[in-house]
Parts: structure tokens; C-alpha cells; sequence
């Protein structure tokens, strides 16, 4: 922290940001270095030339000061998104192979794990409660994306 007042005091934002950011993801709960940060960031934001860079850095000061903004999208709404999106990227993203529209209704929460794997629609070799056993190791994400906090 003391480096990273000094290069605050001196004008040095983007130094004392990067050393704020260590702390703040080595200690999310620390909220004087929350608090110093969100300040670093104010700076930065009040003399960023580029609109999209004030956004950043004021978005930024808003979430260490109150928390990640917003709700998300909600997983149905991204329907058409992932179908318009290229197979290989949706492929990519989900690092298995299987039928897309059940996918699609799996990750748009449109149905459930039990659904897809009972699905007459998919062809599976071997045990159909193994893959579902595999699949339930999946984490559903967290819709809200925190821009600077871990």
C-alpha cells in the first residue's frame, strides 16, 4: 500500500494501479486498498482523452465502491446470438461435442442437464448416466462480469 501511495502522491496513476490491483486480488476484502484504487481510478477516468477509457476506469471506481453493476443477460435472451454465432466458436466455448440446438436450450437454460442427455434427439455410445454424471461437473457461469475485482 505505501508503495502505492507514494506513486498515487506523485501522479504516477497507472503505476499505483497496478500495484493496487495486486492487492486487491490478493485481498478482495481489503477495502482501504479497494477505496485508494477506486480513487487511482477516478483520476484516470477524469483525464482519459478517449471516451471508451473513462468508462473503464470510472466503471471501475463504481464497482470497488459498490459492487459489480447490473443483472446480466438473462441466458434465454441469448438464443439468436448463439445461433448466429460460427459452430466452431460455440464448439470452442463449450468443449464438447453435441447436438447445438440442445446446446443452445442447455445454456439458455431452457433445459435442463436430465433433458439433453435423455434427449431422443442425441446418440450416445456408451452410458447416458455417465455423461450425465460428466456434465453436472459443469459450473454454470456467473452472468454478471466484475471488471476489476476477482
Amino acid at each position: 500500500m505505501a508503495p502505492a501511495r507514494k506513486a498515487h502522491g506523485d501522479g504516477e496513476d497507472r503505476w499505483a494501479a497496478t500495484l493496487l490491483n495486486h492487492v486487491v486480488f490478493a485481498e478482495p476484502s481489503n477495502g482501504p486498498a479497494k477505496e485508494l484504487l477506486a480513487s487511482v481510478y477516478d483520476q484516470l477516468g477524469f483525464r482519459a482523452e478517449a471516451g471508451p477509457w473513462r468508462d473503464v476506469y470510472l466503471t471501475g471506481a463504481y464497482e470497488l465502491r459498490h459492487g459489480i453493476r447490473g443483472t446480466g443477460i438473462e441466458p434465454a435472451r441469448a438464443t439468436g446470438l448463439l445461433r448466429n454465432s460460427p459452430v466452431e466458436r460455440f464448439l470452442d466455448s463449450v468443449a464438447v461435442r453435441l447436438t447445438r440446438e440442445l446446446l443452445i436450450a442447455l445454456g439458455t437454460e431452457q433445459a435442463g442437464l436430465k433433458d439433453l442427455v435423455m434427449s431422443d434427439d442425441l446418440t450416445v455410445e456408451g452410458s447416458r448416466l455417465k455423461l450425465l454424471s460428466f456434465l453436472a461437473l459443469i459450473d454454470t457461469p456467473d452472468v454478471r462480469s466484475p471488471v476489476v475485482t476477482p
